[in-house]
């Protein structure tokens, strides 16, 4: 009977879920970016309807729950490059009984039910949580002391520009007249 080597089969187990893992990512511009479902399972349908359902969600949705809207920059600054927007940091007002993740849920869920829906009408038009070009935005929920951040990018610089000019029309901000970095 021959001998194996542990260490190997471990390494070659860390090299296969690597492999799988990195599907479901890109990098782009040396960040990592999520690729999400383009529609949702049925198991997490009758999820997403419960938390699209949430006063709280439907709040951000419609804007009411937005107190400011400011750019997003990535990026940093040195000899050879500058931080470039990114997209739209959103701040939300304290939200009862709400997590970043359970809000991070509800609007991931309405980016895909609204995706899957093939939503083009002249409501998704004006939706910072959803890229006029099919490609996905981003959405990071962060707790921010007595509320909470939403950071929505892009994946280039044109979606990133009009997710900012959505959001701001969302919370019925003004347009900064310019976006100069920070």
């Amino acid at each position: 009977m021959k001998h194996v080597n542990t260490s190997i089969v471990s390494a070659v187990v860390v090299a296969v879920s690597a492999s799988v893992v990195g599907c479901a990512t890109s990098n782009e511009g040396g960040r990592a970016v999520a690729s999400p479902p383009v529609a949702l399972h049925a198991r997490d349908a009758a999820h997403c309807h419960e938390v699209l359902a949430d006063d709280a969600v439907q709040a951000v949705l419609r804007g009411d729950a937005i107190e400011s809207v400011s750019p997003l920059y990535g990026g940093t600054e040195t000899k050879t490059s500058h931080p470039h927007l990114d997209g739209a940091a959103l701040r939300v007002r304290p939200l009862k009984g709400e997590t970043p993740e359970w809000l991070e849920r509800g609007l991931e869920c309405h980016r895909a039910d609204t995706s899957a829906a093939g939503a083009q009408a002249s409501s998704s038009a004006s939706d910072p949580f959803l890229s006029a070009s099919g490609s996905p935005v981003e959405i990071r929920v962060l707790s921010d002391g007595d509320g909470f951040l939403i950071h929505l990018s892009g994946r280039t610089p044109g979606e990133s520009s009009q997710i900012l000019a959505r959001a701001q029309a969302l919370a019925g901000t003004p347009r900064t007249a310019s976006l100069q970095s920070p």
